[in-house]
């Protein structure tokens, strides 16, 4: 990548991502009565992963481990809080760790505050916030929110998955940190920004319901676009589905390659 690239990434408080996680790839359907319940799995989450190994990096510190968290070797699979805590040489890898991803990243959007974060996002590259309007993709149509969970399942959550709640904290705070500290009134763009989101809805939607095509074990929300909306780009964009944006970004990826475009 060019030295002037940009590099962003995306965090959510960690018991709503495993629990949506848990969801979303429908863990119970491991077992033949489709059964097993979110606190039975946090009770015991090694004994279950041993029957679904492909989940292991999803359903453990998914987030870290997405960010590279097993490139680094000193810190082993399946750890957990008190492994941390009680291991000072392991501690000191977890923070190495979380150090070098503060560091190497100019902006981690949070998803609890993903109007301000984008925000943030606009002033880094230069934008407009005509730029950040959105729809929400591939998002559960009964979400996981965090006042969903009592005190002993969060303590359970945090000693199984430490290390993204270690890096969830430590950004949130950072995030806070970004906008106390801004030069400009990131409210008022925060009110502009969801006044241009429920613009787009209007002018782009004719209706907002579950898609089937969406891969999922929950039913997750699609958007249909009304006769006026199917005739603009910018209305196919926000409701085109991640993949498919994934698969248009590396073809134009390999193209710009191919013709050494930088």
């Amino acid at each position: 990548m060019l030295s002037t690239t940009k590099i962003i990434a995306i965090l959510r408080h960690p018991a709503t991502q495993l629990k949506s996680g848990f969801k979303y790839y429908g863990v119970s359907s491991i077992y033949p009565d489709g059964a097993l319940s979110f606190n039975e799995f946090i009770d015991d989450p090694v004994s279950h992963l041993k029957k679904m190994y492909e989940l292991k990096n999803l359903l453990w510190n998914g987030m870290s481990v997405d960010l590279g968290l097993m490139n680094n070797k000193n810190i082993p699979w399946l750890i957990t809080k008190s492994d941390i805590i009680s291991n000072h040489v392991l501690r000191t890898y977890v923070y190495d760790f979380l150090t070098s991803i503060e560091e190497s990243i100019d902006l981690m959007l949070i998803s609890e505050y993903f109007e301000e974060s984008l925000v943030l996002l606009k002033r880094l590259l230069n934008w407009n916030l005509e730029d950040m309007a959105f729809f929400s993709l591939n998002k559960a149509v009964e979400s996981v929110t965090i006042d969903q969970f009592t005190d002993a399942e969060m303590d359970k959550i945090i000693e199984w998955n430490f290390i993204d709640y270690l890096l969830y904290t430590r950004m949130l705070n950072k995030l806070f940190q970004q906008i106390y500290y801004s030069d400009v009134d990131i409210n008022k763009d925060v009110i502009e920004l969801k006044s241009i989101n429920s613009y787009f809805k209007e002018y782009c939607l004719a209706e907002v319901k579950m898609d089937p095509r969406l891969y999922g074990a929950v039913p997750i929300l699609g958007y249909k676009l009304n006769r006026e909306g199917e005739m603009v780009e910018k209305c196919k964009l926000m409701t085109t589905t991640e993949l498919k944006n994934i698969r248009e970004a590396r073809a134009h990826m390999k193209e710009l390659c191919k013709s050494g475009t930088e």
